[in-house]
């Protein structure tokens, strides 16, 4: 075990059934937790939970496009490039989130 703050994680993820952090050098570190506790634990400004699998990092938020029925995919910057697909229930809180920060 050894401690990484929250500003290197690009997002965090479900890989195999196991929750990990990915960071903006390309690191991909296990974790015991579940994304639902890890989300508890992170500021909600910072990071968004953008569908079961994913919890990301503003500050990975290369771009976002409309995808179809009205979702969105969202390209994050990380070494691995990563599309990330929110919702249409999640779109208009999502975009809430981008812009009021």
């Amino acid at each position: 075990m050894f401690p990484v703050s929250t500003q290197e994680a690009a997002y965090f993820t479900i890989e195999d059934g196991l929750s990990c952090m990915i960071t903006f050098d390309g690191r991909k570190l296990p974790l015991s937790q579940t994304l639902d506790v890890i989300e508890e634990q992170l500021d909600p400004h910072q990071f968004y939970r953008a569908n079961r699998q994913y919890l990301i990092a503003f500050g990975a938020v290369k771009e976002v496009e409309p995808y179809y029925t009205r979702k969105l995919a969202v390209k994050l910057k990380s070494v691995k490039s990563e599309t990330v697909f929110v919702s249409r229930e999640k779109s208009t809180s999502f975009l809430h989130w981008l812009e009021n920060r």
